[in-house]
């Protein structure tokens, strides 16, 4: 009732004698349910998860999103045939627990589908790299999940309009200035597709989205209802504060220290981050205040620590 559930046991009718039978043993009750005859004579055809279309099934995970939850489906039980199962999603752990050399391990990733007519965000996604890997893994972005970006741009040092690279000038390109890469694709992409996007997806060469997901997640009431808030999704890692350096302004690295109980978290840049407009805007705007590590001996910080370092204070 109104979300919550007022009955201790629930059964589901595809199982409905094993689970029966698992919950009177459960309570060490002799009883069993009665066998009943099917009717007999009916033409009325079985209808199946076959006889629905991908629209079907969409409109149906859509408006019962709820009811799949609370009893325990996984959102793609109308694609074949399961029992119910608690989890919605193969967790990281199920995922890592294959074998390497087990293909069926991309099985377990489901993929969800927004609706037509389901406001669907409108996402950048922008990756730093160097030219001498346009050819290689920058065409591999393009050529898998980089091509469902509303919009993709590698900054790099060098421009090739035909993969959407564009030059960021920095001291030295190399992997070790990424967070002055970053500092200035920040800039080149606020100031040019600010007003264009909804969400910012910051990325890796090596790193793989499965846009359906991110953008069905992103329409969602969970995150959609918080849109005005500056929002950063990811992969949050948590480090003893004694194994990051935080620049060269001792001062806020103290100020720091006191108010994080001497723990830095920080989402992840392998894994890839999506930053809503008001967090992105907030964050480019604040690139040269002191707290955002804007001195010049700091521009080698990793990208990821130093942007999660800057955030924490704005």
């Amino acid at each position: 009732i109104q979300g919550n559930q007022v009955v201790q046991h629930i059964l589901h009718m595809e199982n409905m004698t094993e689970e029966f039978e698992d919950l009177m043993h459960q309570y060490k009750l002799n009883i069993s349910l009665p066998h009943v005859m099917k009717m007999k004579g009916s033409k009325t055809p079985k209808l199946t998860h076959a006889n629905l279309t991908s629209a079907n099934k969409a409109l149906l995970h859509q408006v019962y999103r709820r009811d799949f939850e609370a009893f325990g489906y996984s959102m793609g039980t109308l694609d074949e045939d399961r029992k119910p199962s608690n989890i919605t999603s193969a967790g990281k752990e199920d995922i890592c627990s294959s074998s390497r050399n087990d293909r069926k391990v991309l099985d377990k990733i489901q993929i969800n589908h927004l609706l037509p007519v389901s406001p669907a965000p409108k996402i950048l996604c922008y990756i730093p790299t160097i030219s001498t890997e346009h050819q290689g893994k920058v065409r591999e972005v393009l050529d898998t999940w980089g091509k469902r970006c509303d919009k993709l741009v590698f900054l790099s040092n060098a421009t090739n309009d035909d993969i959407g690279a564009v030059t960021v000038n920095i001291t030295e390109d190399n992997w070790a200035h990424l967070w002055e890469k970053g500092r200035e694709g920040t800039q080149f992409i606020w100031e040019t597709y600010g007003n264009d996007y909804d969400w910012f997806l910051k990325a890796d060469l090596d790193t793989y989205i499965i846009m359906e997901n991110l953008k069905a997640y992103l329409a969602s009431e969970e995150i959609s209802s918080r849109y005005n808030e500056p929002l950063i999704l990811g992969h949050r890692l948590s480090l003893p504060a004694t194994q990051q350096k935080f620049g060269s302004n001792k001062t806020l690295e103290k100020e720091f220290l006191e108010k994080s109980n001497h723990t830095f978290r920080f989402t992840s840049g392998g894994a890839g981050y999506a930053m809503n407009k008001k967090y992105f805007k907030t964050f480019y705007e604040s690139l040269d205040a002191y707290f955002c590590m804007s001195n010049k001996e700091d521009l080698t910080q990793p990208e990821d620590v130093a942007l999660n370092f800057c955030s924490s204070s704005l």
